[in-house]
């Protein structure tokens, strides 16, 4: 299933709780919590779609934090060019219980800095 958190929880907050599958908390630039959520990849065939969708909608310039949690491997293919897209190549690859932790900022090119900064 997909658990998701309102808008401004914190970091500390218990409902925050690490669960099976992806879990993916979205900050704004100023590190508060825009929104957070958990996909059971490994046990909920349906959560693929919504990942992806979820990983779409993250707002430009937005940081993105994700940790997988038990096993996270089974129903992942649907999300996993959206992430990959964003630089999360190792989700492809992932074996059973393997964990993988990964942070990112949507629209920001690393490349593009290099070359202006």
């Amino acid at each position: 299933g997909v658990t998701k958190l309102t808008s401004g929880s914190s970091l500390s907050n218990s409902e925050t709780t690490l669960r099976r599958g992806i879990n993916i908390m979205v900050l704004d630039v100023n590190f508060n919590v825009v929104s957070s959520a958990s996909y059971d990849t490994w046990g909920d065939s349906s959560v693929s779609q919504p990942l992806r969708t979820y990983v779409k909608a993250i707002p430009q310039k937005h940081l993105f934090v994700g940790v997988t949690a038990d096993s996270s491997d089974n129903y992942i293919k649907a999300a996993a060019p959206e992430l990959s897209f964003y630089g999360v190549t190792l989700i492809n690859n992932l074996a059973w219980r393997e964990s993988l932790v990964f942070l990112g900022q949507k629209g920001f090119s690393v490349t593009q800095q290099a070359k202006t900064g």
